[in-house]
């Protein structure tokens, strides 16, 4: 309620919502106690009164993803197919891009809910998932309102130049909006609304932190924006687990600096090549053993 009090609505919504988890079948600790037809239909319930509670926060042309890890019709096209026929103001969208890794959904007429995602375990590597794209149907809502929210400083001019030059060869901010808040610098979404009544934790992407004048750029940027580096590199299928463990690589690259290192040019990371060896910038806390 307090969020439907604001102005607040968003581009994007991601909806993981609490299911019976089929999915999880092969794990050890999977508690099939827990299982059961009236778990599945309360499970249904409480995932289509998620749905409802959060519709009015998305604005109009944006879409969310509705995600369960189960297989239960019940569960995933069932749900989508109710929320549409309340909501004729949402439609499913086809996410073709994602066919080489996933089967199609379950037809329920008169809904393209064919257009669901489903992964199986005996298909494709990981666990049992469910996913659907919805959007809400209408023209692109757009606001102008300046961005204000507690403790965010827009920078200007002045403090701008300042951060080219640390980035100087490495990321042009020219075109974007930054805001800094404590030590730390955000890359701001091009839509701005009113935050002011709301405690942001984080918005946008977190280009990096200020330590003593050091510039310091995030791996959140890195894994969002690494792509857009002026030099990158793009691992290849021998090199992608060292990178993920933390190793240093051996590269052949005829350029230096800092990079945005991708896997089929998907950005991963950062590092920075110095004759041709790539300096390993992946979190020590994300890295796999």
């Amino acid at each position: 309620k307090d969020y439907m009090d604001t102005n607040l609505k968003f581009d994007k919504i991601l909806v993981d919502a609490p299911c019976g988890g089929e999915g999880m079948f092969r794990k050890d600790n999977f508690d099939f106690n827990s299982y059961t037809n009236s778990n599945i239909e309360t499970n249904a319930k409480r995932q289509l009164n998620i749905l409802e509670s959060i519709k009015n926060l998305l604005k109009k042309g944006g879409r969310l993803v509705y995600s369960t890890c189960t297989y239960d019709i019940r569960e995933n096209e069932e749900v989508v197919a109710k929320f549409l026929e309340d909501n004729r103001d949402f439609k499913i969208v086809e996410a073709s891009n994602y066919n080489d890794v996933t089967c199609k959904g379950i037809k329920i007429e008169p809904f393209d809910t064919q257009f669901c995602l489903r992964r199986y375990p005996h298909k494709f590597a990981g666990e049992g998932q469910f996913m659907a794209v919805l959007e809400k149907i209408g023209e692109e809502e757009i606001y102008s309102s300046e961005f204000n929210a507690t403790g965010y400083k827009i920078l200007y001019r002045k403090e701008i130049d300042k951060l080219k030059r640390q980035l100087k060869g490495i990321f042009d901010i020219s075109d974007y909006t930054i805001a800094n808040r404590h030590d730390n610098y955000y890359i701001l979404p091009k839509t701005t609304l009113n935050f002011e009544n709301l405690n942001l934790v984080s918005i946008g992407v977190l280009l990096g932190t200020t330590n003593k004048d050091i510039f310091k750029l995030s791996h959140n940027f890195y894994h969002s924006m690494g792509n857009q580096l002026p030099i990158t590199y793009n691992l290849n299928n021998d090199e992608i687990i060292p990178y993920l463990q933390g190793q240093e690589l051996s590269v052949e690259n005829n350029t230096s600096g800092i990079c945005g290192v991708l896997y089929k040019n998907i950005p991963l990371g950062g590092g920075k090549i110095v004759n041709n060896k790539l300096k390993n910038y992946y979190p020590k806390e994300l890295r796999i053993k």
